[in-house]
């Protein structure tokens, strides 16, 4: 099968963990490839090139030059600055670039694409790899971190075949599994399924924190805890912006998630063990049906 990406040149705007691996994971599965970056942060855009992740990279303000000379531009940036850049990018982008997103949001994206060219839109093929961790920086890079992992992507009705096809190539290439999903249902499955957990790991963490014995609590936290909260060493301000974002469906499951809470608080409250075991076997049942 013909390489897509062979003599392409791909910019990535934004690095860090995700952005940082994908640019390791396309060098590697597709040595043809020209890989630019830019970055807010000096120290990374050095980084990268010495770790060889990518062949040349400026700051995020001296990136003009490499937005021109893009086939396929990959943006790593939290949702309010991908929609942001995305203006920037219509201005420069020859009339050929790809362009993708990698956010765990998408409603604010796709909003801020429909007020630009049609071209341009089209073009565009918001996408989300789901693949995340409580690290970040691009010391936690991993050529690898896609394998057999899933990506959505959202394209537009109306988007271009071609772009698709790229991007859907991109993806494959690192060896993930592609699915597509309207914008829509992503932010609702996501709401759910990323944002929620977060959400609830944070307030864990803050709970305990907040108490007068702070220091004997975590003391005494054994493995449990530290697996529930790892997801509250994530970027706060990122998970901020995703919070607001998302936050209609994000309040829609925490009201879900706090109605539980009071049928399980009433079975403990009456003693009703019956109850309760039926509560808790249902989530049980749940995930491990889940996870075979």
């Amino acid at each position: 099968m013909k390489n897509k990406l062979d003599n392409k040149t791909v910019l990535f705007i934004g690095l860090g963990m995700i952005g940082g691996s994908i640019a390791l994971g396309l060098r590697k599965a597709n040595p043809g490839v020209t890989t630019l970056a830019c970055d807010s942060d000096e120290s990374t855009c050095r980084d990268a090139v010495e770790k060889r992740l990518v062949t040349e990279a400026v700051l995020e303000k001296n990136a003009e030059s490499f937005i021109k000379r893009a086939d396929l531009i990959v943006i790593w940036l939290p949702p309010l600055l991908c929609a942001e850049i995305l203006v920037k990018i219509e201005a420069l982008a020859s009339p050929q670039c790809v362009m993708c997103d990698v956010s765990s949001v998408k409603g604010h994206i796709v909003k801020k694409a429909y007020t630009l060219s049609e071209s341009f839109r089209r073009r565009l093929v918001p996408s989300h790899p789901i693949a995340g961790s409580e690290k970040s920086g691009l010391a936690f890079a991993n050529p690898d971190l896609l394998l057999g992992r899933n990506v959505i992507v959202t394209p537009f009705l109306d988007g271009d075949c071609s772009a698709v096809n790229l991007v859907n190539h991109l993806w494959m290439s690192l060896g993930a599994n592609v699915f597509g999903m309207s914008v829509k249902k992503h932010d609702e499955v996501l709401a759910a399924t990323s944002h929620l957990p977060h959400m609830l790991a944070y307030n864990t963490v803050k709970v305990l924190s907040d108490h007068g014995a702070q220091e004997d609590l975590f003391r005494y936290a054994a493995g449990g805890f530290a697996d529930f909260t790892r997801l509250a060493s994530s970027n706060p301000k990122m998970w901020a912006d995703i919070f607001l974002e998302n936050q209609e469906n994000l309040l829609s499951r925490m009201n879900t998630f706090k109605d539980v809470v009071v049928k399980l608080e009433d079975a403990i409250k009456s003693n009703d063990k019956e109850k309760l075991i039926e509560l808790l076997t249902q989530a049980k049942t749940e995930r491990d049906r889940w996870m075979t």
